[in-house]
């Protein structure tokens, strides 16, 4: 009996030594589980463009790698490059996703982004051939292009958009079977391929703008590096860019940034420093800031409203005689030629006043098309847009912070 009793107490003991360890194991994080840290992930969306402009933009980066799993997603509110992204975040045991949209307006593709990630219904389904109707078409930089045809009224909004009338650049602009309704032109190398027509209204911007069958409907327009079809590379873009529109396959939840780097007080910081090295007689010297802009007028004056609240940084480095903000507003020809003229009679008082105009350009790396339009007058300029400098950066991180706390949004049914 006593024996038997022994037996029992053994095996009570072993059966609460397993249950604590058991317990004890319920309660440790396995080796796949994520740290509080790690379920934060950054995704950083920028325009995207040749690789000297991809590459500024990854360096500036960089050193957020160490505090986040950081992906970024060129081209603009492309839905191809946003669900890789995404996946990388997803495949790293990500959840949480704070989307740092470094455009230079916030207000560049903010719906079309949300209806990407799914937090705001709209987007089809990836896999559906599609196109892109009423105001989802574009918004922002760069028109839609690739498989995807734009329709409605509000096919492209922000710094890259093309109202009727305008038109394609360049060599090799129209071959042959193509046709122009008047008022239209060609930009860029090889913008439409044979047997593409153009109704009133149309216009196609940069190289390869629309592949062969794609239409455009009245109003319409496409800017950029645009007609490559999915998988293959187009001139100035990452290869395989596209600008695709449907909805990801994701089950993280997603924050999103509103501002733009026209609004950050610390991109006065990056002006001021860009005109004080070039200055060498502030008193004889003009500046001039000069962004894209936008092709609304109300949007437009915003744009200048925020542009000459970061010119306060350069009125308070040096005593400059004139600092001006101006938009080129490149992608609409008549408001584009109001402009020009703005701005070419600023540069050239400079010089007819025995001084010199300074141009520092707003924009999220390089010098644009100024140098075009500034032809035959005399400026100095560095060429720099706001990157590289350690404000962008800076900002990039604030915002992150700023996420950090929520809401994050998850996916609603569409």
């Amino acid at each position: 009996m006593k024996n038997v009793k022994r037996m029992s107490r053994a095996a009570l003991g072993l059966l609460v030594g397993l249950a604590a360890c058991a317990g004890g194991r319920a309660h440790a994080p396995s080796s796949n589980a994520p740290s509080a840290e790690g379920e934060l992930g950054v995704l950083v969306m920028a325009h995207g463009g040749t690789p000297e402009w991809n590459d500024a933009v990854t360096k500036t980066i960089e050193p957020l790698r160490a505090k986040y799993p950081v992906e970024i997603a060129f081209g603009m509110a492309d839905a191809t490059t946003i669900q890789d992204a995404v996946s990388k975040l997803e495949a790293r045991h990500v959840h949480r996703i704070a989307v740092v949209r470094l455009f230079v307006s916030g207000e560049s593709w903010q719906e079309r982004t949300e209806q990407i990630l799914g937090v705001r219904p709209g987007a089809p389904p990836a896999g559906v051939e599609h196109a892109v109707h009423g105001e989802h078409a574009m918004h922002g930089e760069h028109a839609m292009y690739g498989e995807h045809a734009i329709h409605g009224e509000h096919a492209m909004h922000g710094e890259h958009a093309m109202q009727p009338g305008h038109g394609m650049h360049g060599g090799n602009a129209a071959p042959s079977s193509e046709t122009l309704p008047p008022g239209h032109a060609m930009h860029g190398g090889n913008a439409s391929p044979s047997g593409e027509t153009l109704p009133p209204g149309h216009a196609m911007h940069g190289g390869n703008a629309v592949p062969s069958s794609e239409t455009m409907p009245p109003g319409h327009a496409m800017h950029g590096n645009a007609g490559s079809p999915p998988g293959h590379a187009t001139p100035g873009m990452p290869a395989g860019h596209s600008m695709a529109f449907f909805r990801i396959a994701t089950h993280s939840s997603f924050a999103l940034t509103t501002d733009g780097l026209v609004d950050a007080p610390g991109m006065g910081k990056v002006l001021a420093d860009r005109a004080t090295a070039l200055s060498k007689d502030p008193a004889h010297e003009d500046v001039l800031i000069l962004a894209h802009g936008p092709g609304d007028d109300a949007e437009n004056a915003r744009w200048l409203a925020k542009l000459d609240e970061r010119a306060a940084g350069i009125r308070a480095a040096k005593p400059f005689r004139r600092v001006q903000v101006e938009t080129l507003r490149e992608d609409w020809p008549d408001k584009r030629a109001e402009a020009e003229q703005r701005i070419r009679a600023f540069v050239k008082r400079a010089a007819d006043e025995g001084g010199t105009a300074i141009v520092v350009p707003f924009r999220v790396q390089g010098f644009g098309p100024y140098k075009q339009v500034l032809e035959g007058l005399t400026f100095v300029s560095d060429g720099q847009g706001l990157i590289p400098h350690a404000e962008v950066g800076a900002w990039i991180e604030s915002e992150i912070d700023a996420l950090r706390g929520g809401p994050f949004r998850p996916t609603v049914a569409d």
